[in-house]
């Protein structure tokens, strides 16, 4: 697109079961379309994509596949002795590869404490089991406030369960068991993080062309 006049554009789709962005980051399913716009300094890169990536919940270990959004508003200067960016650089080739700013953005679309889901209840502190699969014998009031006490919580916060097997009380701040009340909150902090791998995202023309 180097030799059209500036102003010209032309829009790429991408639409891949699979692609190795980098060799610590491949995703699946990933899809989207960027518009290439010639201009005086090179070509002005517009669009977004969307894919998927393994990942592994914060709370429960499971492996689960994240989804990623990012979304192109850059400049990429030619010749790239003009370049103050290195990714921002288009080669001398002309062939412009958009996986090292891909994974940038997908690095940084991360989230930094990974969920397989919104309600994940983790993982029994004391056996282990996976508490959205089964429950254990462990489910009590103790143990519920030694897993919040390791997690950064108050265990003074968290209710006890009558003798006779009744529903937790409300825990008043000097210990002591307010029966009138059925309703309780439990303090949670989660904690963690991970990243996600094939086929190639480019050099080819950077996709389809759509228009």
């Amino acid at each position: 697109m180097l030799h059209q006049t500036v102003g010209y554009s032309r829009i790429f789709e991408f639409d891949y079961p699979s692609v190795q962005v980098s060799d610590d980051l491949d995703v699946s399913d990933l899809r989207g379309e960027l518009r290439l716009t010639r201009t005086s300094q090179g070509l002005y890169a517009a669009g977004a994509m969307q894919a998927l990536a393994q990942a592994e919940c914060v709370r429960c270990l499971t492996s689960f596949r994240q989804g990623l959004a990012i979304v192109f508003d850059d400049l990429f200067v030619y010749p790239p002795s003009r370049a103050s960016e290195p990714l921002l650089a288009i080669p001398e080739t002309a062939l412009l590869d958009l996986r090292p700013l891909t994974r940038e953005y997908m690095l940084l679309a991360f989230p930094l404490q990974p969920l397989c889901r919104p309600d994940c209840k983790g993982l029994c502190p004391d056996c282990g089991v996976n508490w959205n699969e089964a429950g254990c014998e462990h489910g009590s009031a103790e143990s519920e406030r030694r897993r919040v006490s390791r997690l950064g919580g108050s265990p003074r916060a968290l209710p006890q369960r009558g003798h006779d097997g009744a529903p937790p009380t409300t825990w008043d701040a000097r210990g002591s068991a307010a029966a009138e009340k059925a309703e309780f909150m439990v303090p949670y902090t989660p904690s963690g993080r991970a990243a996600g791998r094939s086929r190639s995202l480019l050099p080819r023309p950077l996709g389809r062309a759509a228009g």
